[in-house]
């Protein structure tokens, strides 16, 4: 989830915080339970640079365009798409 904004600032009013909430609920149902993290760790302004050192192989970044809920539509284009985040590999060995 590159590029998250999930922060206060950018919640749009009540809406944006009940969207927020649902969207929570459905972290620690979606992912083991070893890699859940606290509300308070998962609601923050997530980073590209968060992902380039982790153990994820491969990440899509898109903007999503919920207006009512965030002021940045959650996934904001000009934060997704920073250039040098793009790393390809060719070869079917995986590097």
């Amino acid at each position: 989830m590159p590029s998250l904004q999930l922060l206060g600032e950018n919640l749009n009013g009540r809406f944006g915080r009940i969207f927020n909430d649902v969207l929570y609920t459905f972290h620690p149902l979606l992912n083991p339970p070893e890699t859940v993290l606290s509300k308070e760790e998962w609601q923050q302004d997530w980073q590209n640079d968060e992902f380039l050192e982790s153990d994820t192989d491969m990440a899509c970044v898109h903007s999503v365009p919920v207006f009512d809920a965030y002021h940045d539509r959650l996934v904001s284009v000009e934060k997704g798409a920073l250039p040098g985040h793009a790393r390809r590999s060719s070869g079917s060995s995986g590097t």
